[in-house]
């Protein structure tokens, strides 16, 4: 069992990543990863990532070895509702019990199976290339930074998009306690189309075809 305490804006923030369904289980909710080295806090849903530092408390030793759980998404859930900045979460394997302590205890399993290596999407560095990615994804990052780290820690979009082409897209916040990853678009994505047959431009007109 290993002990940590995260930022419960942090924690909620994860929630607008994090997916309810339509991905695989093991994705449905938030990866504490413990290490010696300094312990971080992911969540994905297959097209973008969040990776978050997670420092000691002050009470807080650095643990000996690493260790993986991941919480479920209907239990961080609960964990925004709790007034407190806070929380401390004792974790274990499934089936045994974990448990986070707030203003109250919640009692837990973490979700049992094995969480993707992340890490291996994460590009050391960015081409510049441009790229062609879903707004939406993009923009949650805004919501995520301004949620995480408040209005006033988020100049702008509160992030900077380094675009890297077909390869992932790395997202530098404001805040560098935490960074995200944006994966392009692929497949079909336009550039031809065929006029519908009721529309007839002007006989007259002088644009040109692209």
């Amino acid at each position: 069992m290993n002990t940590i305490t995260i930022n419960k804006k942090l924690l909620a923030a994860c929630t607008i990543i994090a997916p309810k369904a339509d991905v695989p289980y093991y994705l449905r909710g938030a990866l504490v990863h413990i290490r010696p080295q300094g312990s971080r806090l992911v969540v994905t849903d297959g097209h973008r990532m969040i990776v978050a530092d997670l420092p000691l408390g002050e009470d807080e030793m650095a643990p000996e070895t690493e260790a993986q759980y991941t919480i479920p998404r209907d239990v961080i859930e609960k964990i925004k509702k709790m007034k407190v900045s806070t929380v401390a979460l004792e974790l274990a394997d499934a089936p045994m019990l974990s448990n986070v302590v707030g203003d109250s205890t919640e009692y837990f399993k973490c979700v049992d199976g094995k969480f993707p290596d992340y890490e291996r999407v994460i590009p050391l560095k960015a081409s510049g290339e441009i790229g062609c990615y879903n707004v939406d994804y993009a923009a949650d990052f805004k919501k995520f930074a301004v949620q995480a780290f408040g209005h006033k820690n988020c100049t702008g979009n509160g992030f900077t998009l380094h675009q890297n082409g077909t390869g992932p897209a790395f997202v530098e916040f404001d805040n560098t306690s935490a960074f995200g990853i944006l994966m392009p678009m692929r497949g079909n994505l336009g550039g031809g189309f065929t006029m519908p047959t009721w529309y007839a431009p002007p006989k007259d007109s002088k644009r040109k075809a692209a």
